[in-house]
């Protein structure tokens, strides 16, 4: 009888700690992993990504901003400035940003001459 008991515990014991060794843990479940953004549950481990316009920093946990300004990622005609996850276009002074967020247009400055009074006055034009 002893005998039987002491191999129906061991046998509980193995089944526990197989269960253990195969059942995954979910770690993003808890404090998202860690991961500063997106935690992804694997078996036996997780992986932590970043959203578009971040990118995972050394540490395989914490996203840093991507400055698109210092990289070929944006095509501004004139001026960059990067935003936490993102950028956006601006231009010179003198220049105006175009319907397309991403070219400027130059000013056109005339002087003409009124024919009335004969004083001059100017117009801008944008192109």
């Amino acid at each position: 009888m002893v005998n039987i008991f002491c191999f129906l515990l061991l046998l509980f014991f193995i089944i526990i700690i197989l269960y253990l060794i195969v059942a995954d843990i979910n770690e993003c479940s808890t404090n998202n992993g860690g991961c500063s953004q997106t935690c992804t549950n694997t078996q036996g481990s997780f992986t932590c990504s970043c959203s578009s316009g971040y990118q995972l920093s050394g540490n395989g946990l914490s996203c840093v901003d991507i400055n698109e300004c210092t990289t070929s990622q944006h095509n501004c005609a004139q001026v960059c400035r990067n935003t936490p996850g993102s950028f956006t276009c601006d231009c010179n002074s003198g220049f105006m940003l175009n319907s397309d967020q991403r070219t400027c247009s130059g000013e056109i400055i005339a002087y003409l001459v009124n024919v009335c009074n004969h004083r001059p006055f100017k117009i801008t034009i944008f192109s």
